[in-house]
């Protein structure tokens, strides 16, 4: 997704955001690798018909914000909806 691309790009090219990034790569590859498990299930957003929307934080002691990974499950992977600060502004 776009956006998605756009918030990894500036956040893996600012060197004083090197934790945050990271955490979020090691967020998105657990998702990836492990989509089933409870780490990455743990904050449903959605629910009904549709797949359901699951909300991951991440954890960054450097940054004054939270953030998060919003993902879905799609056939045998994960589309990634949203990286970023959560809640969003």
């Amino acid at each position: 997704m776009p956006g998605v691309e756009k918030a990894l790009d500036e956040i893996e090219q600012d060197p004083e955001r090197q934790q945050l990034w990271d955490e979020i790569v090691r967020t998105l590859h657990q998702i990836c690798e492990t989509p089933d498990t409870a780490e990455v299930r743990r904050h449903r957003m959605s629910a009904g018909l549709f797949s359901p929307v699951w909300r991951v934080p991440v954890l960054s002691g450097r940054e004054q914000q939270n953030y998060a990974v919003i993902w879905s499950p799609d056939r045998n992977d994960a589309l990634i909806h949203y990286v970023g600060a959560w809640p969003p502004q």
